[in-house]
């Protein structure tokens, strides 16, 4: 994964970024956006914390897991990644050097 969105400024590495990054579910800059939001959920210290405490408070994993896959409003939750997604995008004017994909 490229370390900021600077990739896209030299049009010969966006060409190789969006050839190689790609998948069949999602562009080469949507799955970046998708590495971002996760690293941003728990690459922090504080959303480290905060996933282990969730992780191990409530109980056995399997008793979560299927208690959520019954009662949990999936397309709240969809439509929330989407507009958090929605909202990386492409810095309009030339990005900071050095700045990584976590800032």
């Amino acid at each position: 994964m490229p370390a900021d969105i600077s990739v896209m400024d030299d049009p010969e590495l966006a060409k190789q970024f969006a050839a190689y990054w790609q998948t069949p579910q999602a562009d080469a800059l949507t799955r970046m956006k998708l590495f971002k939001l996760a690293w941003d959920m728990v690459g922090s210290e504080f959303a480290g914390r905060h996933l282990q405490y969730e992780k191990f408070y409530a109980g056995a994993a399997f008793i979560i897991r299927n208690h959520s896959f019954r009662e949990t409003d999936w397309a709240e939750f969809n439509g929330l990644v989407e507009n958090l997604m929605a909202s990386y995008d492409i810095p309009t004017g030339k990005p900071a050097r050095g700045r990584v994909a976590a800032e």
